[in-house]
């Protein structure tokens, strides 16, 4: 079993969440971006989900709220296309409005 265990070939990759912030017709939108690790570098994929509300201003906790729904639906993806989570970082923002995280994955290679 060890030997057939050693052959096995692995796929990465890592997404990141980012607060949602309100776009340019006034609706919050959740972004995350998916890095698939190839041997060229990064492939890149994003995930995106609007609310249906438009807002006046910034607000962190509708911003964190629609942020819960794009990793939901990234998370949903991945899962569908056999990505298994592996380990979950958060990271401080510079702008201090709430945190990013990292979310890495791993798959058998295809």
């Amino acid at each position: 079993m060890l030997a057939q265990e050693a052959n096995v070939r692995w796929e990465y990759c890592v997404a990141e969440s980012q607060l949602a912030n309100l776009n340019a017709d006034g609706f919050y939108e959740g972004k995350v971006r998916i890095c698939h690790a190839t041997a060229q570098g990064c492939r890149e994929e994003l995930v995106t989900i609007a609310d249906q509300i438009r807002y006046e201003r910034f607000d962190q906790y509708t911003a964190a709220a629609v942020d819960q729904r794009a990793v939901a639906k990234a998370l949903a993806l991945l899962g569908k296309e056999g990505w298994e989570l592996v380990s979950v970082e958060l990271r401080s923002r510079d702008d201090f409005r709430g945190q990013s995280r990292l979310l890495y994955f791993k798959r058998r290679a295809r």
